[in-house]
């Protein structure tokens, strides 16, 4: 009954090996462009209006700051090009004073602080450009040349509308109304100077052209939450957050990340209580935090590689973008410090601390396997005649993951604990499909011919205890449901079965490590009871 329903919302589970499954989920630069860069675009529903309003009485410079954002949207986006690279697998003039009678002329010094305080407060603007790096492995082949058309797209809207929008504000001299954002207040006029006729036709063509905005920042915000969950996954896939946001859902999306995003989402409105102003302080500056440590990972990679003919010519663009982005960030922070600028830094810090957290904790679990494959290694030399397989005789089948120490270990404490009773040695494995996996033919390729090379050294342990074997092997986006299929095809041959898998066990367990250790040895054997069938767990101590 959930099943039927899940597929009838969501669709039937794809295939992770199927071609015509990547096929229909891989994006051509057109295509990224209109989804992924609605995310960069809807930026100028809220930029532009930042930066306007922080230049006061001096509106005229807007001609300048249109200029400026729109050379930065192209510094940013090309400096982003090598990340694509790297990671293929995310005016002046006059003003007439009312009060003086007289036109006056801004001091030089004035009007470049007030530029460069509007350029930087209207930092929101380039928010959304890092999509498109954020989301390469949903792109079609070759990915980098994708990518790199995808961003100039968004690049080139992004820059035209932005710098519209401000030259815009500046010709039908656009105010700040309680309410109201300057955009509807902008587009108000301008319909009002066509005219359609009636009060209650501007009105309608009003709200169809807000309604248009408010279409694009909707498919912006379902943009953020691919990008936000792909993140995720890549820090998942290198140990920095929790290994289940790695695994992506039968529809082949990351499945956790969306709901932590739609949670985080939901709490950041409810202590905001929505307000835009704050929502946008908040955003830009994480977001060029996120562009100045990204720019500064680039200088540093290329100082580190200097033997690349390109380098010099790579970092000068990726030191550009950094002095950009650092200098918005630093002024954008200090102008909004005490309006809610010194949140960002906060979450921020705390993610790092949660991540490097994580890492190490991995990083032990990593070393305790690596000393638990000494200690349970598989016997060399030898391989003896293949046994015969009996059905009908009792047979033992162990379920294991990425780690061969789990099998040994199972191995010997059955043969030590039940000496001759297991005629037959079956090997259930179900290889889950994470994110980094979903990279491509040939990464599946390899997958595939890894695991193969796998159950064939298993068969060979089996064959060293002169013991009959063999393996069920599975790939899919859903371990669990994956290694289902293998249990039944498992029982259906061999009736007389019982499942064993060892479990990796810690001196002082925490409610930490059960976080960050998916328990999934527990949930296969409730699911092997639901389904009728015998399942043993084997602790197997962690080697201190």
């Amino acid at each position: 009954m959930n099943r039927s329903l899940r597929e009838s919302l969501l669709g039937k589970s794809l295939d992770p090996f199927s071609g015509d499954a990547r096929q229909h989920v891989a994006l051509i630069a057109f295509l990224a462009w209109i989804g992924l860069g609605a995310d960069g675009l809807s930026s100028a529903c809220y930029g532009p209006e930042e930066a306007f309003l922080a230049l006061g009485e001096h509106t005229p410079l807007s001609l300048y700051l249109a200029a400026m954002t729109a050379i930065t949207v192209f510094v940013i986006a090309v400096a982003y090009n090598q990340v694509i690279e790297l990671f293929p697998s995310g005016g002046g003039g006059d003003r007439f004073d009312p009060a003086a009678g007289r036109a006056r002329r801004p001091h030089l010094g004035q009007c470049a602080r007030r530029r460069l305080r509007a350029y930087s407060l209207g930092g929101g603007t380039y928010t959304g450009i890092e999509a498109v790096s954020n989301n390469v492995q949903s792109l079609v082949e070759p990915r980098v040349r994708t990518g790199k058309w995808t961003m100039f797209y968004m690049a080139l809207s992004l820059a035209f509308t932005a710098a519209g929008i401000m030259v815009l504000y500046l010709l039908w001299d656009a105010r700040h109304v309680d309410g109201r954002t300057l955009n509807a207040v902008t587009f108000e006029s301008i319909i009002a100077n066509i005219g359609f006729g009636s009060p209650a036709m501007n009105q309608t063509a009003l709200v169809v052209v807000l309604g248009f905005e408010a279409g694009l920042l909707l498919v912006a915000a379902n943009t953020g939450f691919l990008g936000g969950p792909a993140v995720l996954a890549n820090m998942a896939v290198d140990s920095w957050m929790p290994h289940q946001f790695r695994n992506l859902s039968s529809r082949l999306v990351t499945q956790n990340g969306v709901i932590l995003m739609t949670v985080a989402a939901v709490v950041v409105l409810l202590i905001t209580g929505g307000s835009v102003s704050v929502l946008v302080v908040l955003y830009s500056i994480n977001v060029f935090l996120t562009f100045t440590l990204s720019l500064l990972g680039l200088v540093r990679y290329w100082w580190l590689h200097r033997a690349d003919d390109r380098w010099l010519m790579r970092i000068s663009m990726s030191l550009l973008g950094l002095v950009v982005c650092g200098g918005i960030l630093i002024t954008t922070t200090t102008e909004k410090f005490l309006e809610g600028g010194w949140v960002p830094f906060i979450i921020t810090g705390l993610v790092i601390g949660i991540g490097f957290a994580i890492r190490r904790h991995y990083s032990t679990v990593a070393k305790s396997v690596s000393r638990a494959e000494a200690l349970y290694a598989a016997p060399a030399g030898h391989v003896q005649t293949i046994a015969k397989l009996a059905p009908d005789r009792p047979t033992a089948a162990f379920i294991i993951g990425r780690n061969r120490c789990g099998l040994i270990h199972a191995v010997r404490t059955v043969l030590r604990t039940w000496p001759g009773f297991y005629r037959n040695f079956l090997v259930v494995s179900a290889q889950p499909v994470d994110v980094r996996s979903y990279g491509g033919d040939e990464v599946l390729a390899r997958l595939k011919a890894d695991r193969l090379k796998d159950m064939k050294s298993y068969k060979d342990l089996a064959r060293h205890n002169g013991i009959a074997s063999k393996y069920y092997l599975g790939f899919g986006v859903d371990g669990v449901e994956e290694m289902v299929k293998l249990w039944r095809q498992a029982r259906a041959e061999f009736p007389n079965i019982v499942f064993f898998a060892s479990k990796l066990v810690f001196a002082n367990e925490t409610w930490f490590t059960r976080i960050l250790h998916n328990q999934i040895v527990s949930a296969m054997q409730l699911r092997l009871q639901m389904e009728g069938m015998q399942m043993v767990i084997l602790p197997m101590p962690a080697p201190g």
